[in-house]
């Protein structure tokens, strides 16, 4: 049998794998490597670090640094596209013949690129970006940058007929995998829902003494979910609650400090997240951007107790029957307050097993993405 090579290119340097984007493509890139396949991997940088852990996963690495800066932004094509074009990557991607992933709509610029005409290329869809743009206008304060999301969601919904030229889009929702069936019915759209470190269940049973909320907590959509916490919830329950995340921005950090009974655990490594993730009596997971998938969610539910969970949290995922579902504050203190001395049992674990195991198996899902690329 010959040997199977393939291209990634990803929007980011996907290590450490610290964040949603990223833990999807390398915990993908992981799998694909465990199931055979040779992965030559280029990323785009504006701020990570080249890491030797990727190069002792792939066959090679390249490396490509993003054009940030306003001269990107004077293009009709979208500026998170624009800026990661490069005729390096191009003459990298010509040497073989082998398929191409495109992780995320930024690294979708080779798709209009001629000169790869003729060549497999997926695309990995991590949601529907001016959805994505879209909802972070409507949250965002400050008028500049709510001009820029506005302006990125109307150049992005008019880019993304270039999609159609992909041979397969594999989707990480089953609401993204309706919304491109919809959108290109003559093309193969696959939903594979999100890749991340889920080799095995580490869920313990018994019963926690604090509700944990976890998140990169510089992005803007996890920044209103703390805020709204700590308005409406925070001060109307009685276990302890944490917040846990990276680079909180001062004034977070400073309304954490002043909120009764709430503790800020600030960029805990790996190991600390996932002991606060598994030893929580609730996992408390808000978010008010239906968009994509939530990986959080995932993390929480492998590792993790009681799960609480907003319908946008849960938006597209299959993932409704393992969850205590509430939307409104009132809801949510209601069912904390109904949860907090309860037993985390073996049942429960098996339950949830179960349904994680059918929808969520990595071994099937690099199967069907394997099968579809060559």
């Amino acid at each position: 049998m010959s040997e199977k090579h393939l291209h990634i290119i990803s929007f980011d340097v996907p290590w450490p794998a610290d964040y949603g984007g990223v833990i999807d493509v390398f915990y993908q890139i992981k799998a694909l490597v465990e199931a055979g396949v040779k992965v030559h991997l280029h990323c785009f940088t504006y701020g990570r670090a080249q890491a030797d852990e990727l190069a002792q996963v792939c066959e090679s690495v390249h490396y490509y640094p993003r054009k940030t800066g306003w001269i990107s932004n004077l293009s009709r094509t979208p500026y998170i596209i624009q800026s990661r074009k490069s005729n390096q990557l191009v003459k990298n991607l010509l040497k073989d013949e082998y398929p191409i992933i495109c992780q995320g709509m930024h690294t979708c610029g080779i798709l209009t690129d001629k000169r790869l005409v003729n060549r497999k290329i997926a695309y990995r869809a991590a949601n529907v970006e001016h959805y994505y743009y879209q909802a972070l206008y409507r949250k965002e304060q400050n008028r500049k940058k709510m001009f820029y999301f506005m302006f990125e969601a109307s150049r992005l919904k008019k880019w993304e007929k270039h999609l159609s030229r992909a041979d397969v889009i594999y989707t990480i929702s089953l609401a993204d995998e309706a919304y491109y069936k919809k959108r290109f019915p003559n093309s193969n759209v696959v939903n594979l829902f999100g890749f991340f470190e889920d080799s095995q269940f580490d869920m313990q049973q018994g019963r926690g003494d604090y509700i944990l909320y976890q998140g990169n907590l510089s992005v803007n959509e996890n920044i209103v979910a703390v805020e709204y916490i700590l308005t409406y919830i925070a001060r109307n329950i009685e276990l302890p609650l944490i917040i846990s995340g990276k680079n909180p921005p001062a004034e977070l950090v400073e309304q954490i400090e002043k909120t009764p009974n709430v503790t800020l655990v600030e960029n805990p490594s790996h190991d600390e997240m996932q002991r606060l993730i598994q030893q929580a009596q609730i996992n408390l997971l808000i978010t008010f951007q239906p968009t994509g998938l939530k990986l959080k969610l995932l993390n929480a539910l492998y590792n993790g107790r009681f799960c609480v969970a907003n319908k946008e949290m849960l938006y597209g995922s299959g993932l409704d029957a393992l969850v205590e579902i509430a939307n409104e504050d009132t809801e949510i203190i209601a069912k904390i307050k109904e949860l907090k001395n309860q037993e985390f049992s073996m049942e429960n674990i098996e339950n949830r097993k179960k349904l994680l195991s059918k929808l969520y198996s990595t071994k099937e899902r690099i199967a069907l993405m394997i099968s579809n690329l060559f």
